[in-house]
């Protein structure tokens, strides 16, 4: 279990700090678009052209250099992401305890990036694509979203049987 916190510490660390201090300036708050995806996945010098690129929050095109140092902060993310769920499929690291300690950070952190990850998966581009990139942490993302819909059912039916059992209790009365 020390070593499923450790890793999900150093992790959890990156994540809250990078993505709001790093890249929620270039990309926003809310999930890649498809267009930040491409570009960051496809992003080159301008030789072959003009390279991809989008607005960022504030209105202003983000810069080749911008688009690059975004996506040199990305991979470290992603592949922590990816070293963690093979950690799990691998039984070095337990599921439960990542569960407990970070399931929405990594769940919310998973879909912020998963147009970016699909792009990578599915481009016809053979330089971009990746049929299989990041499938570990995809798959600690279902199984925590899994635990999750199942905790939220067993607190549903507790309160179910709860209400029951508080509407058929014999009623006192008051004299």
């Amino acid at each position: 279990m020390s070593q499923t916190i450790e890793a999900w510490s150093h992790l959890s660390d990156k994540l809250i700090g990078t993505i709001r201090r790093d890249l929620a300036p270039v990309l926003g708050q809310g999930q890649i678009t498809q267009t930040q995806a491409i570009a960051l996945a496809t992003h080159t010098s301008a030789i072959d052209g003009p390279a991809p690129t989008f607005k960022k929050p504030n209105g202003t095109k983000a810069s080749d250099d911008e688009i690059r140092e975004t996506r040199q902060v990305i991979l470290p993310i992603l592949k922590g992401m990816e070293r963690l769920g093979t950690g799990v499929s691998l039984g070095a690291y337990d599921t439960k305890t990542i569960y407990c300690l970070g399931r929405s950070r990594f769940i919310s952190t998973y879909e912020y990036f998963e147009n970016y990850i699909n792009l990578l998966r599915t481009s016809e581009d053979n330089n971009v694509n990746q049929p299989s990139a990041y499938s570990e942490a995809e798959m600690l993302k279902l199984r925590l979203e899994a635990m999750n819909e199942k905790a939220t059912r067993r607190r549903i039916n507790t309160r179910i049987i709860t209400i029951e059992n508080t509407r058929n209790a014999p009623r006192r009365i008051s004299t």
